[in-house]
């Protein structure tokens, strides 16, 4: 077996300080006879790169309040020693125990993890390695499933460009290769970085149009209210704020209907992002005095979704009082209003009563 060859003290001193993925590669070129000054510029800006995709990712990550373990692997990415790969497989791992049919749906994860450190190859704990200890509340599989997910599919480009560099030959071709490889790398996270601040501003543009006593426009109310990053809790909580602020502020009977829908298939589309819908969302369509063919249509459409969620207690008040506003003992017949109203008391009275006439 070939001698490995021992590296000068000017490549020992390039390989301190670079990010984990670029030392690798850097390594693995001096130990295959690349000459150092035909790589240094070259390494340096490779790593250079690396470090702001990481660094990028850890604010982009930081959006979604992760908890728990979901948390410790974020936090992972601080540590610049640590390799991608590494710290993927520990979220990977779990997922694979969340997966388990004993895994409750409520519970508090307590695991001491043990991480290897790629440059020297120490092993050490994720407490020893912050430096301190993570609260950790009871929470639920469905939140942490979804956060550790959400982990992987932001880390997915760093990961790609952590296999790049792990299958590359260790040649100065592919190190300029690389480098662009990284380079399209950080312009794409920054792509993500600038279609979520446009989506921020869509929907604070809205709030201020409603808040300066104007009338939003459909067109405006469609865009605010995409969901591409709904599973964002900043932005999704301003969307919530922008559909309750809008209602009975456009005066055009045409273009609030319009709006409406507009906030119905929003409400629709995400259901399902967060463990339970949202109470303030399913509030909009009662907050008139009427409930019109499309509202009706609409919360049929989702019954079995509000009452698998327990939100149709929530709800039956509100209901409740449009109900108790109809006057049965008058002269003229119950309008489609106030029939719709009834069928809507009888779906969702929580104690399953037939609405007896006053």
């Amino acid at each position: 077996m070939a001698k490995k060859r021992e590296l000068s003290k000017d490549e020992k001193e390039l390989l301190v300080g670079l990010m984990p993925e670029s030392l690798k590669f850097a390594s693995r070129m001096m130990f295959a006879g690349v000459e150092y000054d035909e790589i240094i510029g070259y390494v340096y800006e490779l790593s250079g790169l690396e470090k702001v995709i990481r660094a990028q990712l850890i604010k982009r990550l930081s959006y979604y309040h992760l908890k728990n373990e979901a948390a410790l692997v974020a936090i992972m990415l601080q540590n610049s020693h640590m390799d991608c790969q590494n710290i993927i497989k520990n979220a990977q791992l779990y997922l694979q125990e969340l997966s388990s049919a004993n895994t409750p749906e409520y519970f508090e994860m307590s695991h001491s993890l043990e991480v290897e450190d790629s440059p020297n190859g120490k092993t050490f704990s994720v407490q020893e390695m912050i430096g301190m200890s993570l609260a950790r509340p009871r929470i639920s599989r469905f939140l942490l499933k979804k956060q550790l997910n959400k982990f992987l599919e932001l880390t997915k480009p760093y990961l790609s460009l952590s296999q790049e560099l792990a299958q590359a030959d260790p040649t100065v071709e592919n190190l300029h290769r690389l480098i662009q490889l990284a380079s399209k790398t950080k312009k794409a996270g920054m792509l993500f970085d600038e279609r979520r601040l446009s989506q921020i501003q869509r929907i604070k543009s809205g709030i201020t149009i409603i808040d300066l006593d104007g009338e939003i426009t459909p067109e405006e109310m469609q865009i605010a209210l995409k969901t591409d990053f709904s599973d964002d809790p900043v932005i999704f909580e301003e969307q919530v704020s922008l559909v309750q602020k809008s209602y009975n502020t456009v005066k055009d009977v045409l273009k609030a209907k319009e709006i409406k829908m507009i906030v119905y298939h929003y409400i629709k589309d995400t259901l399902h992002i967060w463990e339970h819908p949202s109470g303030t969302l399913l509030e909009f369509p009662f907050y008139g005095t009427t409930i019109s063919q499309e509202t009706f249509n609409f919360i049929r459409d989702i019954e079995d979704e509000i009452k698998k969620s327990g939100l149709h207690q929530m709800i039956f008040p509100h209901i409740r009082r449009l109900y108790e506003q109809i006057n049965f003992g008058g002269e003229d017949k119950l309008n489609a209003s106030e029939q719709r109203i009834i069928t809507l008391y009888k779906m969702f009275n929580p104690e399953n009563e037939t609405p007896s006439e006053k």
